[in-house]
């Protein structure tokens, strides 16, 4: 009984609402009342009739198109079979980003001469500026007073076109470098000294001695992004000065401590940190290139293991965006190209003795390669470092 006064009640709410509705000038069809079945009491949805209104010719019009239009709060349901979007293939990831691979150096990279304005009699120091999108590099000429070994000019080669570095034209350079902020830094045969180097001809020496004694020749180093300076120091343009009792491989750092990294290599002879600055490389004419691990203070510990060892002596070193190592064998006439966990993957052939490699051009794609006198350029397919 109950339930039966329950639904007479409900029933006359909507008969009044219904009522409201009918008068109203813009309809809602979303209301909708719960009633209550007469014989299981559950309440259900009820949805209203639409209720027809008449037009000024007294007919009945059916308004359904009307609130469709005019109700923007309608809930419209998508369709059930919504179209699938088509799936875009993976994008292949940057050349740096892939893993190494032999693929990248076929066999057929032929080195390119480019000439040079005047012949010089070794070329050493290959390093490129980024800012002025040209390669400076050390030019020997063993024509004249060769005490403090041999006379060195900066070439700056942009494009096609050669000038000297600086107007006085002359530093007693071989290796060189490039800090973070764009200053060049040589290793300096003449004085015995590492030094940042500026157009005017004037050096900024930041070492010249160690434990109280000078260095025997600079002859190639690397600068990691703090600032720190790794070198390494032979003999070979000693020239009978007095120097240190080993040939060795030290570190400055930027407060100018001078520090030993080893003592022990036969004449050290190229320099590298791998791109995560946790590496040191140093080649040597034993034919080995040693490793180093390095600490934050610049500090640095060597590998029981080296990272590979060839049949002759090493010169300059290089590496790639990808981490691959290149480095020169100045008696073999070649450029040996390995991957960073030391396979190797190719060997380019020159006409002279090759001495060092570094990267230019636009794309970094350009490897620049210094000999015994000639200059030469080879198209990779992996971008490199400028030194």
């Amino acid at each position: 009984m109950l339930g039966s006064l329950n639904s007479v009640k409900n029933l006359s709410s909507w008969v009044a609402l219904s009522l409201i509705l009918s008068c109203s000038e813009r309809p809602v069809l979303t209301v909708q009342k719960l009633a209550a079945s007469e014989e299981t009491g559950d309440q259900t949805p009820i949805t209203p009739k639409k209720v027809p209104k008449e037009n000024p010719s007294g007919d009945l019009k059916d308004d359904t198109d009307e609130i469709a239009d005019k109700d923007s709060d309608e809930v419209v349901e998508e369709p059930k079979d919504k179209p699938t979007p088509p799936v875009e293939p993976a994008k292949e990831p940057a050349i740096c980003a892939q893993p190494s691979s032999a693929d990248n150096f076929p066999a057929d990279l032929k080195p390119v001469e480019i000439a040079l304005p005047k012949t010089k009699d070794f070329l050493e120091g290959p390093v490129w500026i980024e800012s002025e999108q040209a390669l400076v590099f050390s030019a020997w000429d063993f024509s004249g007073d060769q005490s403090n070994g041999p006379m060195s000019t900066i070439l700056r080669l942009k494009g096609s076109d050669f000038s000297t570095y600086s107007a006085s034209g002359v530093f007693g350079t071989n290796g060189i470098a490039i800090d973070n902020k764009g200053r060049l830094l040589g290793a300096l045969h003449d004085k015995q000294q590492i030094a940042f180097l500026s157009a005017d001809g004037k050096r900024e020496v930041i070492a010249s001695s160690f434990e109280g004694k000078p260095f025997n020749s600079p002859n190639d180093l690397t600068v990691r992004s703090d600032g720190v300076v790794y070198f390494v120091d032979p003999d070979y343009q000693k020239s009978g000065r007095s120097g240190q009792p080993v040939t060795g491989v030290y570190g400055v750092k930027t407060n100018g401590e001078v520090f030993s990294v080893d003592k022990t290599i036969p004449r050290p002879n190229g320099i590298l940190l791998t791109l995560d600055e946790k590496t040191l490389y140093v080649g040597g004419e034993d034919g080995a290139i040693h490793r180093y691990k390095l600490a934050a203070d610049g500090t640095t510990t060597r590998d029981a293991t080296d990272f590979v060892r060839t049949a002759a002596g090493v010169d300059g070193l290089g590496i790639d965006c990808q981490g691959n190592i290149y480095f020169t064998i100045p008696s073999m006439q070649e450029v040996h190209i390995y991957s960073p966990a030391g396979k190797i993957y190719t060997r380019i052939k020159f006409p002279f003795n090759a001495t060092n490699v570094a990267f230019g051009g636009a794309d970094k794609k350009t490897m620049f390669v210094t000999t015994a006198g000639r200059l030469y350029k080879v198209d990779m397919k992996v971008p490199g470092l400028p030194y």
